[in-house]
């Protein structure tokens, strides 16, 4: 079964980014465009890992849950991965002041290393992907367009809970299924 861990995005978010991502797909760039009801933030993509492995994943997921507070979220602020020439990801940024959402992050990576899921080696910037580029350097109209969005704000939600995902692949794009749910603190 192939998992992640997230955080889901409020549905008036989501609609709010599926407009832009609709503005965005006008530019006709070649980029695989997000659909809004899959707009997750990820904060641990753990890849294949069999049933017994899943398990053990969750039980992780409940500890680390138990520790970290409820926190707010700002949805806004937009950008590319890894720079603007070589655009491969584009994406808006989330804000998190109080800290709670890179510590659950931390304590996952800590938590699953020791199940022998692999650390991330990049660090933690919180951000949903509206958009994959299909042509490298190709995006260059899309790129031009989401920087024109740079401030804009998109809301602000209660993160309470994290969520373990199953992705599903499936040729017209992934099915997420949610497999455990749990609360903060």
């Amino acid at each position: 079964m192939r998992v992640f861990i997230a955080v889901e995005i409020a549905p008036d978010i989501r609609q709010q980014l599926g407009r832009l991502v609709a503005e965005l797909a006008r530019t006709g760039a070649p980029v695989k465009w997000v659909e809004p009801g899959a707009m997750h933030l990820t904060l641990k993509f753990i890849g294949e890992a069999a049933e017994g492995h899943v398990a053990r994943i969750k039980s992780s997921l409940d500890g680390v849950a138990r520790i970290v507070k409820p926190c707010r979220i700002v949805v806004g602020g937009t950008g590319v991965f890894p720079d603007e020439r070589k655009a491969r990801v584009l994406w808006v940024g989330v804000e998190e002041p109080s800290g709670e959402l890179a510590k659950a992050r931390a304590l996952l990576e800590d938590e699953l290393s020791r199940l022998g899921v692999e650390k991330e080696g990049r660090g933690f910037t919180p951000h949903l992907t509206l958009g994959r580029v299909r042509v490298p350097g190709a995006a260059s109209r899309a790129v031009a367009a989401l920087r024109a969005h740079s401030a804009d704000i998109y809301g602000e939600q209660l993160v309470d809970e994290l969520v373990l995902f199953q992705s599903i692949l499936r040729p017209a794009g992934a099915e997420y299924r949610v497999e455990h749910r749990v609360r903060f603190g």
